[in-house]
């Protein structure tokens, strides 16, 4: 499974989703103002991230990250997603959903 909709989500699958994910369904489901969504599972994310070898980059670019440094923490921000942006999702993620 690579998504799950919020309306699916319960606060066992913490797991599966992560807490903002969780906290995302749980806000869902009590119908409070969350347009309807998914979230993409940990174990796709995973896959995704094995799949494309870019761990390393983005564990390289977080070592020793001055949180306190906040252009440092935003510029090393914007390296990350880029680096994930510009990888390609593979048919095993995406055909499973």
């Amino acid at each position: 499974m690579n998504v799950i909709w919020f309306k699916d989500i319960e606060k066992e699958d913490i797991a599966l989703v992560g807490g903002k994910g969780v906290n995302l369904g749980i806000m869902y489901n009590y119908g409070l103002p969350v347009p309807p969504g998914f979230v993409v599972t940990a174990s796709a994310f995973k896959r995704f991230i094995d799949s494309n070898n870019i761990a390393q980059k983005i564990y390289g670019l977080l070592d020793n990250l001055d949180v306190e440094d906040s252009a440092t923490l935003q510029k090393t921000a914007k390296e990350v997603q880029d680096t994930i942006r510009l990888a390609i999702c593979s048919c095993q993620v995406q055909c499973h959903c």
